[in-house]
C-alpha cells in the first residue's frame, strides 16, 4: 500500500506498523530523537510497533538537532 513520509511516497507492506514503515525507509527505529505523527497525531514510541497503518496516511517523522 502507499503512504506518505515527509510528503514522499513510501510502498509498504498492506497494515505495516509504524515500526515496519521506519524499516521500509531504511531509518533506524530505535535512535533517539525522533517523533512521529500520523494525520497529525503524535504516536508515542511505545504505540510504533502496534500502531497500524492506512492506505494514504500521512506520516511525519521529525529528528531533533542540536544547535544554539
Amino acid at each position: 500500500m502507499d503512504i506518505f513520509i515527509n510528503g514522499t511516497p513510501v510502498v509498504v507492506a498492506e497494515s505495516a506498523s509504524v515500526s515496519a514503515a521506519l524499516s521500509a525507509i531504511n531509518h533506524i527505529s530505535m535512535q533517539g530523537g525522533i517523533a512521529i505523527a500520523v494525520n497529525n497525531q503524535v504516536v508515542p514510541r511505545t504505540e510504533w510497533e502496534n500502531k497500524q497503518l492506512q492506505a494514504g496516511d500521512q506520516v511525519t517523522l521529525i529528528k531533533a538537532t542540536q544547535g544554539g
